[in-house]
């Protein structure tokens, strides 16, 4: 789905927990899982994940990416979140280059 200095982001799928969701039709949701190479993670970077993690899995509201679980391997940290379509903030300001504040107001809300 994308690169970033310090992740990358792929797409997936999830299996809830039967405490999250009973019905097993429902159980299975796509995904953005953000791979982070541990090798680039120093201690400072490590204390920010780790409080990123906290804060976002407390967090639960419709305008807030749901944060459903962290995994580490021996090599790598894998985020595991929410999939969002067509929200991407980045690819808006390429194609129109420029927002009028009324418009702002119209994409924050």
């Amino acid at each position: 789905m994308g690169k970033g200095a310090t992740a990358t982001v792929y797409e997936g799928l999830y299996t809830q927990p039967k405490e999250v969701e009973p019905d097993p039709t429902k159980r299975q949701i796509q995904v953005a899982v953000k791979k982070i190479d541990k090798d680039i993670v120093n201690e400072a970077l490590y204390q920010v994940m780790e409080k990123e993690f906290e804060v976002i899995g407390r967090l639960k509201n419709k305008n807030i990416v749901d944060f459903k679980k962290l995994y580490r391997s021996s090599n790598n940290y894998y985020y595991v979140y929410e999939l969002v379509r067509g929200a991407d903030l980045k690819d808006r300001l390429k194609t129109k280059g420029r927002f009028t504040e009324f418009e702002c107001q119209g994409l924050f809300r």
